[in-house]
C-alpha cells in the first residue's frame, strides 16, 4: 500500500479537473469553479494553501449530461452519484480516479482521489417563494449530516451523545432512497428557467446561495494552477456573497483542511 502525499493528491485532482473541462469544452457544458476552489483561484491563482479538494458546480441541465455522459480519454476517472451507486449517499456527484482509494472519515464509500460535481437547481421566479422551495428540503440535509456523520470525527464532546441519539432515532431510514427521488424529482422541475437558483440536497448548502439565475448564466475563465478553467463571470459577487471580504486571510486556526482524511493511497497494482 503506497501512501500518496498531498502534492500527488492535488496533481491527481488537478489532472481530473483539466479532463473535466476537455470534456465540457467538446460537449458545451458549463461548470464554474465553486466555493473555495473559486476562492483559490482569485485570491491564489490556484489551491487555498492549506485547502485539500477541488469543487465545481453545473446548473442542472448541463449537471445531467454531465453525470450519465462523462469519459475521459484514458478511462482513468469514474462519476459516483445516488442513482449510478446504491453506497453513494450524499446529494452531489465525485469524479473519481478509480487507481486510488480514501479513507474519508464520515463518508459512505471509499472512493477515489475526487473533484465534487455539485448541481445547482432552479427554484421559483420570486425570492420568498424559492427560500420556502429550498428549506422543503431541510429535513433530507439534515439527514445527510446526522447518517452521515461518524461519531469519531465529532470534535465537541456534548454533541456526541446528541449525535449518537439521533442516529438511533433515524437508523430506519433509508437515505440512499431519499436522495434518489430528491435527484428525480429535482431534473424534472417545471421551472426549469425560473428566476432564482441554488444548491439543494448537499447538507452544507445555505439560504444565502439562493442567487438570481443570471448569475449562473455567464462564464469566464482563470487561472488554477497553471491551467485556465471555466468560472461564473460575476465571481466577485459570488465569492462576496459565500465568503464576505474574501481576500482576507482567515485567522491561523481556522487555516486547516475540511476533510478528514485518514489515509489517500494506490490501489494495489
Amino acid at each position: 500500500m503506497k501512501e500518496l502525499t498531498i502534492d500527488e493528491v492535488r496533481k491527481i485532482q488537478l489532472d481530473i479537473l483539466i479532463s473535466i473541462d476537455e470534456f465540457c469544452q467538446n460537449q458545451g457544458l458549463r461548470y464554474s469553479l465553486a466555493y473555495g476552489s473559486l476562492l483559490g483561484a482569485v485570491r491564489h491563482k490556484g489551491y487555498i494553501p492549506w485547502d485539500d479538494d477541488i469543487d465545481i458546480a453545473m446548473l442542472r441541465s448541463d449537471y445531467e449530461k454531465f453525470i450519465f455522459s462523462f469519459s475521459d480519454k484514458n478511462n482513468l476517472y469514474k462519476v459516483a452519484e445516488a442513482r449510478l451507486d446504491p453506497m453513494v449517499n450524499i446529494g452531489f456527484a465525485k469524479v473519481y480516479d478509480d487507481r486510488t482509494i480514501i479513507k474519508e472519515a464520515g463518508n459512505t464509500r471509499n472512493l477515489g482521489i475526487f473533484v465534487d460535481v455539485f448541481p445547482i437547481e432552479s427554484l421559483c421566479d420570486t425570492y420568498d417563494l424559492s427560500c420556502q422551495y429550498f428549506h422543503s428540503f431541510d429535513k433530507i440535509r439534515f439527514l445527510q449530516k446526522v447518517k452521515g456523520r461518524e461519531l469519531k470525527t465529532v470534535k465537541k464532546i456534548w454533541k456526541i451523545p446528541v449525535i449518537a441519539f439521533l442516529k438511533f432515532c433515524y437508523w430506519n431510514i433509508n437515505i440512499h432512497d431519499l436522495i434518489v427521488k430528491c435527484h428525480n424529482q429535482l431534473c424534472h422541475s417545471k421551472e426549469k428557467e425560473s428566476k432564482y437558483v441554488s444548491p439543494i440536497i448537499d447538507g452544507e448548502c445555505k439560504q444565502r446561495e439562493i442567487v438570481e439565475r443570471k448569475y449562473w448564466e455567464h462564464y469566464t475563465t482563470l487561472q488554477f494552477e497553471g491551467h485556465e478553467f471555466m468560472v461564473v463571470e460575476d465571481f466577485d459577487w459570488y465569492l462576496k456573497n459565500e465568503f464576505g471580504d474574501y481576500m482576507q486571510l482567515p485567522p491561523k486556526d481556522q487555516q486547516v483542511p475540511k476533510h478528514d482524511f485518514d489515509i489517500v493511497y494506490w490501489k494495489e497494482e
